[in-house]
């Protein structure tokens, strides 16, 4: 893996508060080989079609379930075959979710990514990384997000973009809140029957106080389409605006998003586009966060965002609600929130 070279000066890097045990580890390294070995953990009702899924969700859960999809081959079709799997064939490397490690000034961070069909790019960083097998659920002291958009051209691809620092009213708010730094970045991507499909490479970005170095290392998580829109109620776990268990975010027919918090005053008004992505590269969304209160109120405003339905690790097979979120331009000053949902 590339080194880094970090801002002097800058803050020490997202330590984590303490929270519930993650998965167990195995003995294998992470990032695993998700489409070796290791993928053949997916459960047989996640190879389901979208329409035999919701309806085995509503007659075990009397409908009150979220509606998910199986997971996506690199034909665009749910349930089809993946890499590694009987009859599979290797997944293109730039259009899926990504999760590894963000390394910067020596400091290893996790890394949860999503590129999109067209380009798109949405990076969460958050704390220390812990090869676990299971995405970090724990909220960091400080986050950031890299929003970009990548040109790709076969196994190299390249981009611009800005990072912007997430939970900014906290107690050790990120050197990046406040700023949409530019953001240069250049990626590897690799993918084989047999194998999972990785993106490696550097970030630079220009800080207010100089320059500074990312080095990435992701590898293809398990994908878990979204259906259209994702109906249910999901519980937040992440954002800085929900304190625990206070947040629940409804998504109906029509694909509206609502969500209140009493611990921040904030209130989310949004919408899910209603045009299906299959390619593994989510779905797109608009969420308007209005009467955030004290420390919050920098939330306030109009985003534009990406979507993906996750399992919460290698190893298990429930299905959650990932977003990444920034401040649309003209709207207030740069602002970012990336969430992480379980369904009720």
């Amino acid at each position: 893996m590339l080194h880094a070279t970090a801002v002097p000066g800058s803050d020490s890097h997202h330590a984590e508060q303490p929270v519930e045990q993650q998965t167990p580890r195995r003995d294998a390294a992470w990032p695993r080989d998700l489409h070796g070995p290791d993928r053949q953990r997916i459960p047989m009702i996640r190879r389901l079609t979208a329409g035999t899924l919701l309806t085995a969700l509503m007659a075990g859960c009397g409908g009150g379930g979220p509606a998910m999809s199986g997971p996506i081959s690199s034909s665009g079709a749910p349930g089809a075959g993946v890499a590694g799997a009987p009859g599979g064939v290797a997944v293109a490397p730039w259009v899926g979710h990504f999760v590894g490690t963000v390394t910067i000034g020596g400091s290893t961070l996790f890394g949860d990514a999503l590129l999109a069909a067209d380009g798109a790019l949405r990076l969460y960083v958050g704390g220390p990384y812990s090869d676990s097998g299971a995405l970090q659920i724990a909220r960091p002291e400080n986050s950031e997000q890299l929003i970009g958009t990548l040109t790709k051209n076969g196994s190299q691809a390249s981009g611009n973009g800005v990072v912007i620092g997430q939970q900014c009213a906290g107690s050790v708010p990120s050197h990046y809140c406040g700023q949409a730094a530019p953001a240069r970045f250049e990626f590897t991507g690799s993918a084989a029957t047999g194998h999972s499909s990785r993106i490696a490479g550097q970030i630079q970005v220009v800080t207010s106080a100089g320059a500074e170095a990312w080095s990435v290392d992701l590898a293809q998580w398990p994908v878990d389409a979204l259906a259209t829109p994702p109906i249910g109620q999901y519980k937040e776990l992440l954002a800085e605006f929900a304190s625990p268990g206070d947040v629940v975010i409804n998504v109906d027919a029509a694909g509206a998003l609502f969500f209140q918090s009493a611990h921040s005053g904030c209130v989310g008004n949004g919408a899910f586009d209603m045009q299906r992505d299959d390619s593994g590269g989510g779905l797109s969304l608009t969420l308007t966060i209005e009467s955030c209160s004290d420390a919050f109120a920098y939330l306030n405003g109009v985003y534009d965002g990406l979507a993906s339905g996750t399992p919460s690790s290698v190893w298990d097979y429930d299905l959650l609600l990932r977003v990444w979120l920034s401040r649309r331009t003209g709207s207030g000053a740069p602002a970012a929130l990336t969430l992480l949902a379980e369904p009720l």
